[in-house]
């Protein structure tokens, strides 16, 4: 089994040969991608039961920036709008970001994030894997999460101590005749201690202490966290960070064992020249999103996920990125596990400053693995799918 890290995110960056538009004293910087898809497995299908698709994908973005000093305001929107050969596959999502970072003093900085998303499940995958066709509808759902910290401690001092909260509330908003029970709510204090340990490098130590409560009360759970890791200082070429730890999980009411599930979280970058930058993202954790075919309660899911990505420039007009990728979702007997591998490759041409075209490629194979106490009444959730693609992408 694979282990993975996460990172958290962090104030919206902008390109820096983007032109934004003055509001005042701040910045907007609009962009928007157009995409033609051509999808040869559109409902995640086992073989011989694949349905071709073909389909555009508009999405706008608008970053709003307001620097000034020690206080960092940035906002953002993101929007996807998909239009396909297969109705059922039309979609509307949209992501809406307010991020802020002060510096009080040398020794006091606070942070803070609210994040607002109406999204979907593609048609085969989370709650629909192995069941979607043409006549089913998506999973769409609401996502709100507030989350702020504060740190004591100069940057160059040797210790410095971070508290904060997360608040989640997620809910379906369609299908549910799949998703009932599953709308959760979480409140998630935590604390951090840092120690410098070398220029480079600072020693991480946190405790989160995790209340769930979920629409289905057998699923309600408390979790407590621990992880350790580093913290590395970003360089021109290199940076990021890495935390490993466990969770301990007690389901209270539900009568259920308490269980333990080990977690992986970080980020990390490295560019060996100024024109090639490879990502490392991985995260291991509670699932909470995927939903169970056959209404599993007695092992609580994790799920997995690795990104490498490679993004390379040719020259001032011409760029790659390529990227592979893992998702596994450990349920335990009587769901079957799944495992999905990913590749994809992107050619991007800048035409001008403002506007380029490209060309990308996306293959991913799920399998599954069958637990031993199924007794053949749940999908086939292996599959194969290549998506090819054409894309416009214009800023200021």
């Amino acid at each position: 089994m694979l282990l993975f890290f996460g990172a958290p995110s962090v104030l919206l960056a902008q390109t820096s040969d983007q032109q934004s538009i003055k509001l005042g004293e701040t910045d907007l910087y609009p962009e928007l991608e157009i995409q033609y898809l051509q999808n040869n497995n559109a409902f995640l299908a086992p073989a011989g039961a694949e349905v071709e698709s073909a389909g555009v994908v508009i999405s706008p973005q608008f970053n709003w920036v307001a620097d000034r000093r020690l206080l960092t305001l940035r906002g953002n929107y993101t929007g996807a709008y998909g239009r396909q050969g297969e109705s059922a596959l039309d979609f509307n999502d949209h992501l809406f970001r307010l991020e802020a970072a002060a510096e009080i003093t040398a020794r006091k900085r606070t942070k803070g994030k609210v994040e607002l998303e109406f999204g979907h499940q593609d048609l085969g995958d989370g709650f629909t894997r192995g069941i979607a066709d043409s006549d089913s509808d998506a999973v769409t759902f609401t996502r709100f999460i507030a989350q702020g910290d504060y740190t004591y401690g100069a940057k160059t001092a040797k210790g410095n101590v971070t508290g904060g909260a997360k608040v989640v509330s997620h809910t379906y908003s369609s299908r549910s005749d799949l998703t009932s029970g599953d709308d959760y709510t979480v409140f998630e204090p935590f604390g951090i201690f840092s120690y410098r340990v070398s220029p480079a490098a600072r020693a991480l130590a946190e405790i989160r202490v995790g209340l769930y409560s979920f629409g289905n009360s057998n699923l309600d759970r408390n979790d407590i966290s621990i992880l350790t890791g580093l913290e590395f200082a970003q360089t021109e070429k290199s940076g990021g960070s890495i935390k490993i730890g466990t969770t301990l999980s007690d389901f209270g009411a539900a009568g259920r064992d308490k269980e333990s599930n080990l977690l992986v979280e970080g980020s990390l970058f490295y560019k060996p020249k100024s024109y090639s930058e490879f990502t490392l993202t991985m995260n291991r954790s509670l699932d909470n999103d995927s939903g169970s075919p056959v209404e599993n309660l007695s092992v609580q899911a994790t799920s997995d996920e690795v990104d490498l990505e490679w993004r390379h420039e040719w020259s001032s007009r011409v760029y790659h990125n390529v990227n592979v990728g893992y998702r596994g979702v450990d349920a335990g007997c009587p769901d079957d596990d799944v495992a999905t591998n990913l590749a994809g490759l992107e050619l991007n041409f800048k035409v001008r400053r403002w506007i380029e075209f490209g060309l990308s490629a996306d293959y991913s194979k799920r399998t599954a693995s069958i637990c031993s106490q199924n007794d053949g009444s749940t999908p086939d959730l292996d599959y194969e799918r290549q998506l090819v693609g054409a894309h416009v992408r214009a800023t200021l």
